[in-house]
């Protein structure tokens, strides 16, 4: 799922051909044939409108929006996630899938972060889209990570952000606003998202 660096959230859609003879191998008349050409032409004029619906339904979630209530499970738990817990904290929260190797290459960084800033009323929630226990399990034999993870294997929270990239983060400020988006990770975006962080903390020591 993970393609290049950056991993690309798409939907795709084939559809087959209509022939214009019929069961009998001959050649079906002009105007049956135009009907059904129409027809397709109508339905995918109907799909077309489908994904412009779906597409307003979920739109990007963009700087200066609230983030929304987080609804997940504590990863490998049955405990729900307690929003609560973040509040008043300048908190980043990264979308993230185990097969993606940018995802790879952000952790440890995402965790030396965390490590360092967390006595600052900072903390990082990692949101996990894998649907299977088995590579989440194998993944953090792996990758040692301390801060909390949560479960969003049916992708609900990803819908609702409209993700497009992963690894996605998004950096809110003590009042649950969106003050910066980074998507996806190379070498070098760690000390990047790390001033952008400290520059938050800053701003909310100074009132």
């Amino acid at each position: 799922r993970c393609v290049g660096c950056d991993y690309k959230v798409s939907v795709s859609r084939s559809c087959n051909r209509t022939s214009n003879f019929n069961s009998r191998g001959k050649r079906s008349p002009p105007h049956i044939a135009f009907n059904s050409e129409l027809k397709k032409m109508m339905q995918l004029m109907i799909f077309v409108a489908f994904l412009f619906v779906s597409a307003s339904a979920h739109a990007k979630l963009k700087i200066g929006d609230r983030f929304p209530p987080i609804d997940l499970k504590i990863l490998n738990s049955k405990q729900t996630f307690d929003n609560k817990t973040i509040r008043g904290k300048v908190v980043l929260i990264d979308i993230w899938g185990s097969d993606c190797p940018p995802c790879r290459l952000a952790m440890p960084k995402m965790n030396e972060i965390y490590l360092n800033l967390r006595k600052r009323d900072f903390v990082i929630l990692g949101i996990n889209v894998d649907e299977s226990d088995d590579d989440v399990k194998y993944f953090l034999q792996e990758y040692k990570i301390d801060y909390p993870l949560l479960d969003d294997r049916k992708h609900g929270l990803v819908k609702t952000l409209g993700i497009e990239v992963m690894p996605t983060s998004y950096l809110v400020d003590s009042t649950g606003t969106v003050r910066y988006i980074h998507k996806g990770f190379r070498s070098g975006d760690g000390s990047l998202l790390e001033k952008q962080i400290r520059l938050l903390l800053d701003k909310k020591t100074a009132k």
